[in-house]
């Protein structure tokens, strides 16, 4: 360990002179997160002594002058764990002196009250005493535009450490680091509308002059609108652009669910939690009532077709139940969930209404376009793999308020006592020796004698079904991405390969992709270039019918209820009225979510296929001919099934 240096310095900005700070260095390298608490294991330490040890525990440094306090000053400590904010009042509650905390430094300042508000050359000595101590050097340089022109508040500081200065209005800056600082460390200039520039600290005192370029990148970047595509700078009306991989979630099986919280004014609701669900996307608010609000999708200049009014759906299995059919429409994969995120370049959201003067009425909500990776000219073929794993921990009963088994024998004992369960409105009620309100009834007409009751009583408040931990699991979702690019001036070329399982939180619930993609381009001559797109997906997902929610049922369920028997067999108990003969049962139908889930289900195969062209024909430099032609192929094969088994068949 490298003893650290102390010593004062003075910094110079422009023509004022300012306090500057002295810098406790440690060489230290760390991958752990920061730690807020420090553990003191003397009761008397100075105050250099326990910057070092802040350093050792939480890796954040400690920034002082050493004219404002004294780093050998002993201070009085209680051996034990100090919060980070606690330690440092305690180390400063004689002096003068606030501090400041980040996620790496702790800076050390005078109170604002003590602070000399004056001339600062007043408070400072001068340049030449700051020169002739050999603890730091200073930089010193003038800043221009390319034209000459001195660019005044250009921020120049170093990469790594918090130390920095701003230049004047003639451009000059000078800027002075403690000599602990390594030689080779950067030091940048920034300011807004220019691009950066670096330099390397040579470790001794120097004159470095800066040229700054204006950074007209973003004017000149390309706006895709889907129908052409044109500079930022001449590109009108609300819009936002995104690149694709900056909002890559390895989590997310499609883009429209990574859209969420990037673009001001967009709005994705999430119905479902189940694997293959699509989510709701509202971009102009709540235009209508009833009607659709999703946005338009356009991929490579190829409107996407809207989902189908699946409405009807209900009818399959579950219709009238609350849940079946209603769940098997939410996991119909939406407009974009066949397309693999990873091959996406860019995302342009057109918001306002002059996206209607290029689409028409379809774009009243609003216009996504997105475009696919291209080849890039290349001596070699450029191959990538991406694999990703995303873990999340089933639900337990302790995210919810829910009550135990004993609470809820309790809540129904006292509904009893207070005449809310009788024999008059016994009708809602079942015979049953598996729920409290069934016991009663069964004791009333003297079907089970008192000593069973209160058995089953006892047994009962004891069980604590943990339905989340039988009918959920952790999800896990892996992907797994293969891309090949390149090709030369006339000629390029993108291909991709994908591969994504979702296992739901719920068991039963999957959903798997499979994805293909191809992208020619050729250039056949400086003004007429043509790409061809082709693209296969298939989506496949598993879920539930017959009126089966397994994470609903666990939320809502009394844990009071047993899943299996004294023998380890499904436990039923009675439920729901039927229809027999056109005439309605009130017996009961015996009833478990274990063996309903094992004996429905349902099935919704997707296969997909794309195929695009796109001819651009520069006629002249003010006329383009632009061809966009698209053909899609897309079928969804849907079964839902239940057989002798479920309470489905029993009851219908």
């Amino acid at each position: 360990m490298v003893k650290p240096k102390t010593s004062s310095f003075k910094e110079r900005k422009g023509r004022l002179l300012s306090r500057s700070y002295l810098l406790l260095f440690l060489l230290f390298i760390s991958f752990s997160a920061y730690s807020q608490n420090v553990q003191i294991k003397s009761s008397e330490m100075s105050v250099l002594d326990i910057f070092k040890t802040v350093k050792d525990q939480t890796g954040i440094i400690t920034v002082f002058s050493n004219d404002e306090l004294d780093a050998g000053k002993k201070i009085q400590l209680k051996v034990q764990t100090y919060d980070l904010k606690a330690l440092y009042s305690t180390i400063l509650k004689d002096e003068n002196l606030d501090f400041s905390i980040s996620d790496k430094y702790v800076t050390i300042i005078l109170k604002q009250e003590n602070k000399n508000m004056g001339n600062p050359k007043d408070n400072i000595a001068p340049v030449a005493q700051a020169q002739n101590q050999p603890s730091v050097n200073a930089i010193r340089g003038i800043v221009k535009d390319k034209d000459g022109d001195p660019l005044p508040g250009v921020n120049v500081r170093l990469a790594d450490i918090p130390l920095g200065t701003l230049t004047d209005y003639e451009g000059a800056y000078t800027l002075v680091v403690p000599q602990q600082v390594p030689s080779g460390s950067k030091i940048l200039y920034t300011m807004i509308g220019m691009k950066q520039e670096e330099r390397l600290y040579t470790g001794k005192p120097s004159t470095i002059n800066i040229v700054m370029e204006e950074d007209v990148k973003l004017l000149e970047e390309v706006v895709v609108t889907g129908y052409q595509s044109i500079n930022r700078k001449d590109m009108v009306g609300a819009y936002t652009q995104l690149k694709a991989k900056d909002i890559l979630l390895p989590s997310q099986s499609s883009i429209d669910e990574m859209l969420q919280g990037q673009v001001a004014g967009l709005i994705v609701t999430n119905s479902s939690l189940r694997a293959g669900s699509t989510p709701n996307i509202s971009l102009r608010g709540q235009t209508t009532v009833l009607g659709n609000t999703q946005p338009l999708w356009v991929i490579d200049g190829i409107i996407q077709p809207a989902v189908e009014d699946y409405q009807k759906i209900g009818t399959l299995l579950g219709a009238g139940q609350g849940t079946g059919g209603a769940d098997i429409k939410e996991v119909i994969s939406g407009q974009i969930s066949w397309l693999n995120p990873s091959d996406i370049e860019t995302i342009t959201v057109l918001k306002d209404a002059s996206a209607t003067a290029i689409y028409g009425s379809r774009a009243s909500n609003g216009v996504i376009v997105l475009t696919t990776k291209k080849g890039t000219e290349s001596s070699k073929p450029f191959v990538s793999y991406t694999g990703s794993a995303t873990v999340r921990p089933r639900p337990t009963y302790d995210d919810y308020n829910l009550m135990n088994s004993q609470e809820r024998i309790t809540f129904s004992r006292l509904l009893s006592e207070q005449g809310e369960i009788t024999p008059a409105n016994a009708a809602v009620v079942f015979k049953d020796m598996n729920t409290y309100e069934g016991l009663k009834l069964l004791y009333t007409d003297r079907l089970i004698s008192e000593n069973q009751l209160i058995q089953r009583y006892n047994y009962l408040e004891t069980l604590n079904t943990d339905w989340l931990e039988l009918l959920t699991r952790t999800s896990v979702v892996t992907n797994h991405n293969l891309s090949i690019s390149g090709g030369s001036k006339a000629t390029k070329y993108s291909a991709s390969l994908g591969y994504q399982n979702t296992q739901g939180l719920e068991i039963g619930n999957d959903k798997t992709r499979y994805s293909g993609r191809m992208r020619l381009g050729f250039d056949l001559s400086p003004t007429l270039n043509i790409d061809f797109i082709s693209a296969f997906t298939m989506n496949n997902t598993n879920t539930f019918a017959g009126g089966v929610n397994p994470l609903r049922y666990a939320r809502t369920t009394s844990r009071a209820l047993p899943a299996y028997d004294e023998e380890g067999n499904y436990a039923y108990y009675k439920k729901d009225f039927y229809m027999y003969n056109d005439k309605t049962q009130n017996t009961g139908l015996n009833y478990s979510v274990l063996n309903d889930r094992d004996h429905t289900g349902s099935t919704i195969k997707e296969p997909r296929f794309d195929a695009s062209i796109n001819l651009s024909w520069k006629i002249n430099p003010r006329f383009t001919y632009q061809l966009v032609g698209g053909f899609i192929s897309q079928t969804r094969n849907l079964e839902a099934y239940a057989d002798a088994e479920s309470s489905y068949i029993n009851a219908n």
